[in-house]
Parts: C-alpha cells; sequence; structure tokens
C-alpha cells in the first residue's frame, strides 16, 4: 500500500505535539487519569493501557510506547494512547449512544467520516451473514440493537458500536458507528475519526 505521505507528516507533526504534553505533565496527575480509565502502573513509571485488547506500555516522562505482543506501534496509535491518558476524565459512562455527527463540532465532518469508516464497510459486505462473521473474530459483544449491533471494547471506558440495517425494496442496507457520549470529553472529533478508522480496517482486514 502506498504511503500517504501528508498524512504521515501531519502525523509526526501530531505526535510530537501530544508527546511534549505527556512529558510535561506531572506523573501523578496522569496515574490519577490511567487508575480512572481502568489501566495500570507497572515497573514504577510505566502505565499500561489496553488498546483493542492489546495492553500498551507508555514510560512516563520518555513516551516510550509498546505492545506486549512486540509488534511495532502505529503513530496514529501512539497519539490516541497518549490522548487517552491526558484527557481521562472522572466521569462514567453515560449509557447514551450517540453517532458522529453528533459529537460537538463534528456534524459537517460526517460526509468525511462516512466516506473513511461506513462506506467501505458496506461496500465489502453485501449480506449481514458476511458482516457478522467479521465483527464475531473480534472481541467484543453482540447487541440488541437494529437488525445486526456489536460493541467493541476499543479502550476501558470508549466502546464503539457498530449498528446495521438491512434495508429493503426501499432503502439500501445502512450501517453506522455509534459512542457512549463519554467520548467527547476524553477525544477530540479528529481522534475520533481516526479511532475508527483504525477500527473498522480491523473489520474490513
Amino acid at each position: 500500500m502506498q504511503l500517504d505521505y501528508k498524512k504521515q507528516k501531519n502525523y509526526e507533526v501530531t505526535y510530537e505535539i501530544v508527546k511534549d504534553q505527556f512529558k510535561k505533565t506531572q506523573f501523578k496527575h496522569l496515574l490519577t487519569n490511567v487508575k480512572i480509565g481502568g489501566g495500570t502502573v507497572i515497573k514504577g513509571n510505566t502505565f499500561v493501557i489496553p488498546f483493542f485488547g492489546i495492553n500498551h506500555f507508555v514510560k512516563h516522562p520518555e513516551c516510550e510506547i509498546s505492545r506486549e505482543d512486540e509488534k511495532p506501534v502505529s503513530l496514529a496509535a501512539k497519539i490516541l494512547v497518549l490522548r487517552y491518558i491526558l484527557n481521562m476524565v472522572d466521569k462514567p459512562l453515560t449509557g447514551e449512544l450517540i453517532s458522529y455527527k453528533n459529537i460537538p463540532g463534528a456534524f459537517n465532518y460526517y460526509p468525511v467520516f462516512a466516506s473513511k469508516n461506513i462506506n467501505p464497510i458496506l461496500a465489502k459486505y453485501k449480506d449481514l451473514e458476511s458482516l457478522k462473521e467479521a465483527c464475531l473474530k473480534l472481541k467484543g459483544k453482540q447487541l440488541e440493537i437494529g437488525d445486526f449491533s456489536y460493541e467493541f471494547d476499543v479502550f476501558p471506558k470508549v466502546p464503539i458500536t457498530l449498528i446495521y440495517y438491512k434495508g429493503d425494496e426501499d432503502f439500501p442496507p445502512s450501517l453506522d458507528f455509534l459512542f457512549d457520549k463519554l467520548i467527547q470529553y476524553i477525544f477530540s472529533q479528529e481522534d475520533v475519526v481516526v479511532l475508527c478508522n483504525l477500527l473498522s480496517k480491523r473489520i474490513l482486514y
């Protein structure tokens, strides 16, 4: 796959900014956030954050990030893990599911969100059973919403729910991703696009 150098450059700039924030933030503040978010700390200064079911290790203040399976950590994943640690809030899940367009400031960007995360899935999976098979391979749980729905535990306290409607002779199949309203306090609208894109790629591939 050809590398998108413009996107890669944007990620590099963003990562340097977030990394600098992480390094300058007091350890005790980050530790509080990590514990609120359901993470742990080992070896004195290394945070352990589950991300897509895989423990990610983040060393403070060095900002060395690694995975328990020793696979490389993408720039996008590094940014999201650091944002999660920096922005975690002491609030419970609200139980209220919202679409991307309901996240403050995101409404006008929804067509781009859909083109990156929804349309490719609808194009690949032409029927409910093939989509269901793809989702069930990933860790999560099936819900009773729509014709098919599946909740993915992306981060602790950051579930993402896929909801699918089969459609009929008048309406084509449709799909959306829903988020607990708490997400708007942790991630920016741009972060949510990237977060959901990492999920959609797991469903597609």
